[in-house]
């Protein structure tokens, strides 16, 4: 597998699809003038309405199959590309292929597909990542409890690059680490970084395809953007009033354009930021109808194009066609 160069030192810091398959579709609600349409909804996969379910981290495949952690019930579900369920995986434990995403209320757990197929489990409470096939048959894991090199305290995001490269976020330990596909960390980003700031509890991480690194910090409610070929290093967004300030930003993605995606928790929607980091508006709004968010938690964009939101209140994945493409607000595509 080919390796990108990462120069960070050890210890340092127009895509029209058809919908959802088996959903019910909905015209996007009307927009006020100079508000930009940035998704429309296409459908949702329902997790459980009762409240023991806690939809967290969210991964699709090239078949549009869906894998969504159930933290309440410490499981992988998944489900067929047309909301069909198929299997589930794991129980409450710490053996192999077993998991702990939930203790009284804290949830969080997250996932990422490799190029190999496989899926990466950040089994967040067990501190470790596992590694499982398509099928379920379990492979191997990595880490355990701890703030050594290749240790966690309280992990809280994964997120997988072109390389094959795997990140997540540290958040006890306040940094990033970086593995090889078998678990042999390569970095970690940590306090200080550049530009005078410092990662005080990150919660996920997604990567585009020319290697800049995103990370949403939970705790500085701020967004912070590596260049892992030259370290560069800076901030967007900050707690307040403006459309591009956060209240709780958890998941990120990215889609193929280099188009940013962060869930923000307690603000009920998506904020979206072209790959220069400037504010392109939102999607979605407080509520429980079609297309709205409770307490929107992890994300992801599938290789066709759609984008994914578990949703914690709601207890479901939402989904939603992007429109594209989309612009900086001066009209011109941003660049990384």
């Amino acid at each position: 597998m080919r390796r990108r160069s990462m120069v960070v030192a050890l210890l340092t810091v127009p895509l029209i699809l058809p919908p959802w398959s088996g959903a019910t579709t909905q015209e996007p609600a009307a927009s006020p003038a100079l508000t930009p349409v940035l998704a429309e909804f296409v459908g949702e996969v329902a997790i459980g309405r009762d409240a023991l379910r806690a939809p967290a981290g969210v991964a699709v495949d090239a078949a549009r199959t869906l894998y969504v952690i159930d933290a309440a019930n410490n499981v992988v579900r998944i489900f067929a590309h047309d909301g069909t369920p198929i299997a589930t995986w794991g129980e409450r434990g710490t053996g192999l292929g077993q998991f702990a995403f939930s203790e009284g209320h804290t949830i969080w757990g997250d996932l990422a597909l490799g190029s190999d197929g496989n899926l990466y489990v950040l089994d967040a409470l067990n501190s470790r990542v596992q590694v499982i096939t398509p099928d379920g048959t379990y492979v191997q894991e990595w880490g355990g409890a701890g703030s050594a090199p290749g240790l966690f305290t309280d992990p809280k995001g994964i997120a997988i690059d072109r390389a094959g490269l795997i990140y997540v976020a540290d958040g006890g330990n306040r940094r990033v680490q970086v593995f090889d596909d078998v678990g042999h960390v390569l970095a970690k980003w940590g306090d200080p970084l550049l530009g005078g700031e410092s990662l005080h509890d990150p919660t996920d991480v997604a990567i585009d395809a020319g290697g800049t690194v995103w990370v949403t910090d939970w705790v500085t409610q701020r967004v912070y953007r590596f260049a892992t070929e030259d370290t560069d290093f800076t901030g967007v967004g900050e707690r307040g009033v403006l459309s591009a300030d956060f209240s709780m930003p958890i998941g990120a993605a990215v889609d193929a354009h280099g188009t940013l995606y962060v869930a923000d928790f307690h603000g009920h929607q998506i904020q979206v930021f072209a790959p220069d980091g400037a504010p392109l508006g939102s999607i979605g709004s407080v509520g429980v109808q079609p297309g709205q968010f409770l307490g929107p938690r992890y994300l992801t964009v599938s290789p066709d194009g759609l984008l994914y939101v578990a949703e914690e209140g709601n207890r479901r994945v939402s989904i939603f066609r992007l429109l594209q493409p989309l612009t900086s607000p001066a009209g011109t595509a941003g660049s990384a």
